[in-house]
């Protein structure tokens, strides 16, 4: 049986004997978590386990202080660590935005930051059933040898299309094993049948090229992305691209500034808005691509904060969009007005390093997870509600120290949240690790999902 564990680098840390007999006993309690199924076999699954109510998560950790208020009701959580993490790994970390899919389930992805050779998975989140199920695995589709390459992550978001599919790119694991050796020419869309619980490879998309951003067009029907090249591409260059996911082909694209964009708004309208660094200014300012006239158009707009376009929601029924810069501030971007308008930072302390946000059914709060880098429980892992109309920051729970107390898990930081459609469920991908650490790695090793559940009294806006 192979083991779960934290690394360090290059270098798998062993676990202690209490760590070996928690996974002996989670094995047992699962039959299939931390071993990979067979071909033909049953898929790796591990329980989401209810979390008891506990006063310190409404509790913030001692000096911290500030213009926040906290929630008067604690949520109910449900946790999981992710089956089909091995021992043998080089470090089990999540890059990737999650989804919460038309069948009711939450979507998410890890992998195992290897290369040239890496792993990746995608996971079902089923709070109803309790569930946590790994139901991709991007190594065992592609079928490739042990010296070719394979994507070590999954860094865009999955995303769906309108035919009830799930669509993501795979992502090195280090762009110095992208080369002709290891056979690297770009990495596979996947596609992923909601109703068949299949998963199909439709090739590369975007050649010699890894893909860290991807979002859907308003009608469903294409994909926008930004690329990244590998090390075989002939002129390297990042690039925007417009994928058309009937036709399975490229529309549109372009090669844009390759230190810049992370991030991608897409609006009502269907034009895709990013940001990129201004030469020589260094300013950061937003550019989008009309899909009509089929070029990027530069705005004349200036990114907030650090320049940086890090975390925005797509732009809702007023076609404003929130969003996020790299040093967290919370902006307002209009879409239809091209205008921004900055409402703060998005935290009173750390360094607010925000990857991803969600935006409510009512378009009321915003919710993110300060600290995605690590460093999350230095603060206390708060979640944060945003009141977008007043401005009024609340968190919903300090989960730091619960999740010490009744799992042994340190809260690392996360690039994958997840909202359920009717606002009351909030799915967090958590990297981490065991708590104790056993070793120097504390904020990355070993993934776990969470379930938050929002109180609806703590969904209620308050009266302007």
């Amino acid at each position: 049986m192979k083991r779960f564990g934290t690394c360090s680098g290059e270098q798998t840390l062993r676990l202690d004997r209490l760590w070996l007999l928690l996974a002996v006993l989670a094995v047992a309690a699962t039959g299939e978590q931390g071993v990979l199924a067979e071909p033909g076999g049953p898929a790796p699954a591990a329980p989401l386990v209810s979390l008891a109510a506990a006063p310190e998560l409404l509790q913030p950790p001692d000096g911290l202080s500030g213009d926040f208020q906290v929630a008067r009701t604690p949520p109910r959580l449900q946790f999981a660590v992710f089956p089909g993490q091995t021992e043998d790994a080089r470090l089990w970390s999540s890059w990737g935005d999650a989804l919460y899919a038309s069948d009711g389930h939450f979507y998410t992805s890890l992998g195992d930051h290897d290369a040239p050779h890496g792993t990746a998975y995608v996971y079902r989140v089923d709070p109803a059933a309790g569930t946590v199920t790994l139901v991709v695995d991007y190594n065992r589709l592609m079928d490739r040898g042990p010296t070719q390459y394979t994507p070590g992550k999954i860094h865009g978001a999955i995303v769906e299309g309108n035919e009830r599919g799930l669509y993501f790119f795979g992502y090195r694991g280090s762009v110095r094993q992208t080369t002709a050796e290891a056979d690297y020419q770009g990495d596979w869309l996947l596609r992923y049948d909601l109703q068949a619980g299949k998963a199909e490879n439709l090739g590369i998309a975007v050649p010699f090229s890894s893909v860290p951003v991807l979002a859907e067009t308003p009608d469903r029907a294409g994909l926008y992305g930004l690329s990244v090249p590998g090390l075989t591409m002939p002129e390297p260059a990042s690039q925007f691209f417009h994928y058309d996911l009937a036709k399975r082909r490229l529309l549109f694209h372009a090669p844009v500034p390759a230190d810049g964009p992370r991030c991608l708004v897409v609006g009502r309208d269907g034009l895709a808005w990013f940001g990129v660094r201004d030469e020589p200014s260094g300013e950061g300012k937003l550019v989008c691509y009309d899909p009509v006239a089929a070029k990027l158009v530069e705005t004349g707009l200036k990114i907030p904060g650090d320049g940086m376009l890090r975390a925005a929601t797509h732009a809702g029924s007023d076609g404003v969009a929130w969003c996020i810069s790299k040093d967290g501030i919370v902006f307002a971007l209009d879409t239809n007005r091209r205008k921004i308008r900055v409402l703060g930072p998005s935290f009173v302390a750390g360094k607010q390093y925000n990857a991803t946000c969600r935006l409510d059914p009512s378009e009321r709060f915003l919710y993110y997870v300060p600290e995605a880098h690590g460093g999350s429980s230095k603060i206390g892992s708060p979640v944060i509600q945003l009141d977008v109309k007043t401005g009024q920051r609340k968190v919903l729970a300090f989960l730091s120290e619960t999740l010490r107390k009744q799992q042994a898990y340190n809260l690392g930081g996360t690039y994958g949240i997840a909202l359920s459609d009717d606002g009351s469920q909030l799915m967090i991908n958590w990297n981490g690790s065991r708590w104790p650490a056993t070793g120097r790695q504390t904020e990355f090793g070993l993934c776990a999902a969470m379930v938050l559940h929002i109180p609806e009294s703590e969904r209620t806006a308050a009266a302007p």
